[in-house]
């Protein structure tokens, strides 16, 4: 069973109970989708936290180590981080002191201003994310605007945001579908528990929905 997990286009990597790293591929003919088997490829080193986007797979390793994956090896990379998300052109990440940190193509991290302890950009680069306290904040390019309600998790991409709250309920955000620039216009709960969410890429009006231990579809 796996920990947590992240999906970009065909592709899906995550790490699994004991922090090795797998990855499984789809494919999909006329409607009708396949899946890979779950292939290892932490090589050793054993991953908290794994993400993939536009911008490559990224991981943290047990000790907040960062590593990217280049070709069939994972290299480290400078910095310390406790949570890290991959969008399509920019990475984000916090780390043990609530700092946030952005990279854009070949440059390093910037420090952001702000505090948060998760952090979710999508493939357009739409970035929200939940303080300490499970406050909700939306970035705007320069400054934070804050979104009413609480949430443990959130995750944004092509399904619009969705999260997670303390009570395992799970919401999504109305007028966010199709990683829209927009606050939205307010929460709508979804049946069902989570303790985590991760959003793979909008089907008609359905999206998948990764949980710690499986993958369902859910309609909005």
């Amino acid at each position: 069973s796996l920990s947590q997990i992240d999906t970009y286009d065909l592709s899906a990597w995550g790490v699994n109970t004991n922090q090795d790293a797998y990855s499984m591929d789809f494919k999909e003919n006329a409607g009708v989708q396949t899946y890979t088997s779950w292939v290892s490829t932490s090589q050793n080193v054993q991953f908290k936290k794994i993400s993939t986007g536009g911008a490559g797979v990224w991981a943290i390793d047990k000790s907040n180590k960062i590593f990217y994956k280049a070709g069939d090896s994972w290299v480290n990379y400078a910095g310390s981080l406790t949570d890290i998300s991959v969008g399509g052109s920019q990475i984000w990440g916090v780390n043990a002191r609530y700092q946030i940190f952005r990279k854009v193509g070949s440059g390093g991290w910037t420090l952001i201003p702000g505090g948060l302890k998760q952090v979710s950009v999508s493939g357009n680069n739409r970035v929200w994310g939940v303080n300490a306290g499970d406050n909700i904040y939306r970035w705007l390019g320069s400054s934070w605007q804050h979104i009413g309600g609480k949430l443990k998790c959130v995750s944004v991409g092509q399904a619009g945001v969705w999260g997670v709250n303390s009570a395992d309920n799970i919401y999504y955000r109305t007028g966010t579908y199709g990683d829209a620039n927009s606050a939205g216009s307010g929460w709508q709960l979804i049946g069902g528990k989570l303790k985590w969410i991760s959003l793979w890429r909008c089907q008609q009006c359905r999206i998948r929905v990764a949980t710690y231990q499986r993958e369902t579809e859910v309609d909005i």
